[in-house]
């Protein structure tokens, strides 16, 4: 689920720059704050594999 979470943000962040993408950085937004609110122990990916 973590990469999941990670691709949000790079979805967020694409949205910023771009006023034809608002809806997608609101769709993050409401996406990430529900997947807290299920999973609350949820932790990102690590940044290098084990």
């Amino acid at each position: 689920m973590g990469h999941r979470h990670r691709r949000l943000g790079v979805v967020g962040g694409m949205a910023v720059d771009h006023d034809g993408l608002s809806g997608l950085g609101t769709l993050r937004t409401d996406m990430r704050r529900r997947m807290r609110a299920r999973w609350p122990g949820l932790r990102p990916v690590p940044a290098q594999r084990p």
